[in-house]
């Protein structure tokens, strides 16, 4: 009897890392969305900053806002004794990453059950 069999090891892990990129971005969007209504409104324009991105080598997802156009915004984001007249708040990345905890979960889980079909 002989058996044959093809390894498909490679391109199954090429499709996960790619599928984990995908839904790292997609949660990273979630963040996003959820961090720009609490940005800080000093700045006007700050909240329309907002980034997403995925290093595909290192699967890092970053949400970030244009610090070098608002330098202020990393103490403001930091320090708990700002006042925000015009609405927004400290900890305005933060907050929403852990609330949105369990719906980041989801759409990894979504990214990576697709990836696997």
């Amino acid at each position: 009897m002989t058996v044959r069999s093809q390894w498909l090891g490679d391109s199954v892990k090429g499709q996960m890392r790619a599928a984990a990129a995908a839904g790292l971005l997609d949660a990273a969007n979630v963040v996003r969305a959820r961090s720009q209504p609490l940005a800080p409104r000093e700045f006007g324009e700050l909240a329309a900053s907002a980034e997403t991105d995925v290093d595909k080598g290192t699967l890092i997802a970053a949400v970030s806002y244009d610090v070098d156009r608002f330098p202020k915004v990393l103490k403001q984001h930091e320090d708990l004794t700002y006042r925000h007249p015009r609405g927004g708040q400290a900890k305005f990345l933060e907050e929403p990453l852990y609330a949105s905890a369990s719906q980041v979960q989801a759409v990894l889980a979504r990214a990576l059950d697709q990836g696997l079909r």
